[in-house]
C-alpha cells in the first residue's frame, strides 16, 4: 500500500544521502542488511552493540532484543570502544547520521 511506497521512497533517499555523504564532509557508511546482522549477532560473542535511535514511541511498538538506546550508549560510550556499533531506525536516515557521528568519534560503526 501507500506506506510501503513511502518507505521505499524514503529508503532510496537515505541511500542517496549516504552515497553523497563525502560531498558534505561525512563518511559513506557501510550498510548491514538484516541477514548480515543476524549472522553477525550469531557469531559476535557480544562484540556487536545495536543502538536503537528511534523515538520511545517507536520502541514501544517493536524492539530488537538486546538493543540499547542512543542515550544508554552515550551514557557509557567508552565501554563500547572495542565493539562494532550498529545503529538502526525505521528507514535508515537517523541511524545514518548517528553512525557518521560515531565514526567521527573513532568507533567501528555500520548502519
Amino acid at each position: 500500500g501507500m506506506k510501503r511506497v513511502l518507505n521505499r521512497i524514503a529508503s532510496i533517499a537515505v541511500s542517496a544521502m549516504n552515497w553523497l555523504s563525502p560531498l558534505y564532509g561525512r563518511k559513506r557508511m557501510e550498510v548491514v542488511s538484516t541477514t548480515q546482522l543476524s549472522d553477525l549477532l550469531a557469531q559476535s560473542d557480544g562484540v556487536v552493540v545495536l543502538v536503537d535511535v528511534r523515538s520511545s514511541r517507536e520502541r514501544e511498538v517493536s524492539l530488537i532484543p538486546g538493543a540499547i538506546t542512543a542515550a544508554e550508549f552515550d551514557a557509557d560510550a567508552e565501554q563500547h570502544r572495542e565493539s562494532l556499533v550498529i545503529p538502526y531506525c525505521t528507514v535508515g536516515g537517523r541511524s545514518l547520521f548517528y553512525a557518521q557521528s560515531m565514526h567521527q568519534r573513532g568507533y567501528d560503526v555500520r548502519n
